[in-house]
């Protein structure tokens, strides 16, 4: 029972320091940001409103995903959410400025 226990640590220690294991976090945040980035300026294109709701059901990300990268992009002032007082996830949201017409979340130094 002990030597299994070794093992399992030994095992795991090797993972924690493989390559396979290191994940770029700020990559695969900002890939998720202009995932939305790109579905809300589509929905705009053809006159439709964006929800919080919806966020992971236009896109192939979790609800989780999605709302942690729609965070980061208000914070960014890159979307604008306009907050539904009797339901949060009915708040709408709105590309601001240069994100309309460029749709990708990593020119975040443009000016607006």
């Amino acid at each position: 029972m002990f030597r299994l226990r070794q093992v399992a640590v030994s095992i795991c220690q090797k993972l924690r320091h493989s390559r396979l294991a290191k994940v770029d976090l700020n990559s695969a945040s900002t890939a998720a940001q202009d995932i939305l980035v790109q579905a809300i300026k589509a929905r705009a294109d053809t006159n439709q409103t964006t929800t919080l709701r919806q966020l992971h059901k236009i896109t192939t990300l979790s609800q989780r995903q999605a709302l942690n990268a729609i965070n980061k992009l208000s914070e960014n002032q890159m979307v604008a959410i306009d907050h539904d007082i009797n339901d949060e996830l009915e708040s709408t949201i709105t590309l601001m400025g240069a994100k309309r017409s460029s749709g990708h979340a990593a020119d975040r130094g443009t000016a607006e």
